[in-house]
């Protein structure tokens, strides 16, 4: 079975993997949201190359 997997190379940390493009993307979003709301708590700002 093969795995896909993603990362969001501006933010440490902020990968993900599924069984198909989709499904990691659909992941990566997400944790791509907890994280920003990691950054949010904390008071920071996410690094400029996010947007």
């Amino acid at each position: 079975m093969e795995h896909l997997s993603l990362t969001f190379g501006a933010i440490s940390g902020c990968h993900a993997w599924g069984k198909s493009s989709e499904a990691a993307l659909s992941e990566l979003v997400y944790v791509f949201e907890m994280i920003q709301e990691e950054y949010q708590d904390r008071g920071e700002t996410l690094p400029e190359d996010t947007d």
